[in-house]
């Protein structure tokens, strides 16, 4: 299963990651590090050169955000498959689920949390993978808008776990016993992973809503419609309703982008839109990575990154490429990392957008990079972990 099978790289400086051992400090336990998903990562040092370490084949395309804590790495394949790695490469275990595993894990208490593609929840002893439990989160209705890639992800707060199903509903499950502790109906599939901040779930729908959820009653708080909520698919032939991304939180502000082709920022309080940029139809699937007062986005028809002021919405720089980003970007440091549908990684800096480096793996990026210790990991269509 170890396979060191060459890659090509890219022109110049550059090269992929990995080196030394994790620093506790950086280990994330959730998806975007953390529960308001702002992408931020702490690699010790600065991340101005990469090179490759080793890599890892599965039996099916990676579009699982890797997970690492504990000194080990956790990700999902299409291949139906749960993997535990340690940070040589080494396999430590993997566990077969139903379907595809296209969520990003979830580690607290011993445990590793995950979802597949038949709406199953599972939650494994994180050291062994044997199942603790498991729970169906209903059925999804056919999709007519077959771009359907992501799964809302399991978002850890205190002893809960809430994701998002297939079936319209917001779960809150106990994380040690499995038990439903409430759930909330939208009336669309949810893909967005949810946000956590101030005792309230956020997240987006389907249908173009997004929602803010008391995360103790599973009573809403407010829903906001967004700019595809009154767009009809079937005038384009093509979704721009959706939510897909995971919102991040800073500064009072909710951002998250859609299918209709908008970033937006919302007041977290009352739900009312502070800013909204327009990416003429240009979807933004991708959850943003946010710094002090910088936003870092991707989009899809458009092929660029582009970072934006985080309280007015102002554009402050765009980077242009030859795909689509799907991904997520991370930012560490003075460093914005973006993956690329075009196979490659682009270190940006942070505050201009130039280039700092490049490595090309070959394959679509629908898993996002995370970094531990000064290791950065992720997942690529061609079914490898790096």
């Amino acid at each position: 299963m170890h396979n060191m099978k060459g890659l090509k790289l890219f022109a110049g400086t550059v090269s992929l990651v990995l080196l030394s051992a994790l620093a506790a400090h950086s280990q994330n336990t959730q998806f975007r590090n953390g529960p308001q998903h702002t992408g931020i990562y702490d690699a010790g040092t600065p991340f101005n050169n990469v090179s490759l370490h080793w890599q890892f084949s599965t039996g099916g395309a990676v579009r699982s955000t890797p997970l690492v804590a504990g000194g080990k790495i956790y990700f999902g394949s299409a291949d139906h498959r749960l993997y535990c790695l340690d940070t040589t490469g080494k396999q430590l275990w993997r566990f077969e689920a139903a379907a595809g595993v296209h969520s990003s894990p979830a580690v607290s208490a011993g445990l590793v949390f995950f979802n597949d593609r038949d709406n199953n929840l599972y939650a494994l002893n994180a050291a062994t993978g044997r199942l603790q439990w498991k729970r169906n989160l209903g059925q999804t209705p056919v999709y007519e808008w077959s771009f359907d890639y992501y799964l809302s992800s399991p978002l850890i707060a205190g002893s809960t776990v809430y994701c998002g199903s297939g079936d319209g509903n917001m779960y809150a499950i106990d994380k040690a016993t499995g038990n439903i502790q409430w759930k909330y109906n939208t009336g669309a599939i949810i893909r967005s992973t949810p946000a956590f901040h101030n005792n309230q779930v956020f997240f987006g729908d389907c249908d173009g809503r997004f929602y803010s959820i008391n995360a103790l009653t599973g009573k809403l708080t407010w829903m906001l419609k967004l700019n595809g909520d009154t767009m009809h698919n079937e005038e384009y032939g093509f979704d721009r309703k959706a939510v897909i991304a995971a919102p991040a939180i800073a500064g009072n502000l909710l951002v998250a982008g859609d299918r209709a082709g908008y970033l937006y920022g919302i007041n977290e309080r009352t739900g009312e839109k502070s800013w909204q940029f327009d990416y003429h139809v240009s979807w933004v699937l991708s959850s943003v990575a946010i710094k002090d007062s910088i936003v870092v986005a991707g989009t899809s028809d458009g092929a660029f990154i582009n970072a934006l002021n985080l309280y007015t919405g102002k554009e402050l720089w765009r980077f242009q490429i030859q795909a689509p980003v799907w991904a997520s970007p991370i930012i560490t440091g003075n460093t914005a990392i973006c993956p690329g549908n075009d196979g490659i990684l682009y270190g940006l800096d942070l505050h201009s957008g130039k280039e700092i480096w490049r490595y090309s793996i070959g394959e679509k990026f629908f898993s996002s990079p995370v970094i531990a210790g000064n290791k950065l990991y992720t997942g690529n269509d061609d079914g490898t972990l790096y």
